[in-house]
């Protein structure tokens, strides 16, 4: 029996390559409502069709570390909300 091929990933399946740095939360850092996010950790736009879904969030950003969501308040960096 041939060996079947492994199903090709889709598109946003696949973890980019530096994705495990990104995980990682730094030292010292604990993810918790009102901790300042260092610097270290990149903020990202939240995607539209959350800001569409909750327009109040349009002024955060978030952060994916240590396999939870961070909602930040980009100006001050200060965590409002943890998904875990």
């Amino acid at each position: 029996m041939p060996a079947k091929k492994p199903m090709p990933k889709r598109r946003g399946q696949h973890k980019p390559r530096d994705q495990a740095k990104k995980d990682t939360a730094p030292v010292g850092f604990r993810a918790a409502v009102g901790a300042h996010v260092p610097d270290s950790i990149k903020l990202e736009p939240l995607p539209k069709a959350v800001v569409e879904l909750v327009p109040r969030t349009v002024d955060y950003e978030y952060a994916f570390v240590a396999n939870q969501v961070l909602i930040v308040e980009p100006r001050s960096r200060t965590v409002v909300e943890v998904i875990h």
